[in-house]
């Protein structure tokens, strides 16, 4: 178990286990949520079909009682990731949850924000994905939902005293690093997405 010395939000605390970890795939599990049983089943046959740089599964969000995404791709490659990740609304949520990641995937994204000290608990799974897609080359997605995402009305995000400042602070700390990252972090793709991929 990694223990940090202190309190550094959920993206500094997902980094130090990551980058510890030996496996070749990485995914990640809130300590009020669980995966379906079998889950580990799913994703092992998954895995074991392709070298995906990332998986994505819907799981079952306890607030609205609905499974996100709504919307999935069998597999792509290359750029065509990135175009369905970042402009498919129903196809992507930016939560941590329902993504497993190679492990170099996850070790190269987190490279590229070393820099990164502050404590973030808000969009820094949209940071980590914006990260994880220069490095993302092959994609799949299992079209069953895995695990079950709880709505904790006591985290650090909802316990702010003034919720909207909170986030907004947070959101403009993670934009000047996506920035940083990227000159142009939305390509426009002239080509629509292949009839093909999408499901």
């Amino acid at each position: 178990m990694v223990q940090l010395p202190e309190n550094k939000g959920t993206f500094l605390a997902r980094k130090a286990g990551a980058l510890v970890a030996k496996g070749h795939y990485v995914t990640f599990l809130d300590s009020d949520d669980y995966f379906e049983e079998g889950a580990m089943d799913v994703i092992a046959k998954t895995i074991g079909e392709g070298a995906y740089d990332c998986i994505l599964y819907p799981f079952l969000y306890e607030k609205n009682n609905v499974v996100m995404p709504t919307s999935f791709a069998q597999a792509l490659e290359g750029e065509l990731i990135t175009e369905y990740l970042l402009r498919c609304s129903q196809c992507c949520v930016w939560s941590s949850a329902g993504k497993i990641y190679a492990n170099h995937v996850l070790a190269d994204a987190y490279a590229s924000f070393a820099a990164i000290d502050e404590r973030l608990v808000f969009s820094e799974d949209w940071l980590l994905l914006i990260g994880a897609l220069r490095y993302v080359k092959t994609f799949r997605c299992i079209n069953e939902w895995l695990y079950f995402y709880r709505n904790n009305a006591v985290s650090a995000m909802n316990q702010a005293a003034s919720v909207k400042s909170f986030h907004l602070k947070q959101l403009k700390a993670v934009t000047a690093r996506v920035r940083a990252l990227y000159t142009n972090v939305v390509k426009t793709v002239k080509e629509p997405i292949p009839d093909a991929a999408k499901h």
